[in-house]
């Protein structure tokens, strides 16, 4: 299987964790708590067992960044409380990018091809 072909499996798969633990999270308004870390950390992690040897290098230092902030929330926060808003904030931004930075969905993206530059052709008759 090349890395390609490995990616279009796997990668749906980590994509499934973000939705879960950031966009639908919020968008179904539940608190970000010390058990939401320990939810969040576990599915990256069982993801990284078969889905991390075909991450590229950009993905896996976003990867790393990303799974170091739930493990902070999990020292840092009491059972049953939320998490410090500059943690969940700092999680949406390393998943989503912001300020010009890449976030780790577009190394995903990057990774299938499908944010890649494109060089524009041009065609007999174009102006």
């Amino acid at each position: 299987m090349t890395y390609s072909l490995a990616r279009i499996e796997l990668y749906p798969k980590l994509w499934r964790i973000h939705i879960e633990y950031e966009t639908n999270w919020v968008l179904e308004e539940k608190p970000k708590t010390r058990e939401w870390a320990e939810l969040y950390v576990a599915a990256l992690n069982e993801f990284n067992l078969e889905g991390g040897v075909f991450f590229s290098e950009d993905l896996y230092q976003k990867f790393r960044e990303l799974r170091d902030k739930p493990y902070q929330a999990i020292h840092t926060t009491p059972a049953h409380c939320p998490v410090d808003e500059s943690i969940t904030a700092a999680i949406r931004n390393i998943v989503y990018g912001g300020r010009g930075i890449p976030g780790l969905s577009t190394y995903e993206k990057d990774d299938l091809g499908s944010y890649r530059s494109v060089t524009l052709q041009r065609r007999p008759g174009d102006a």
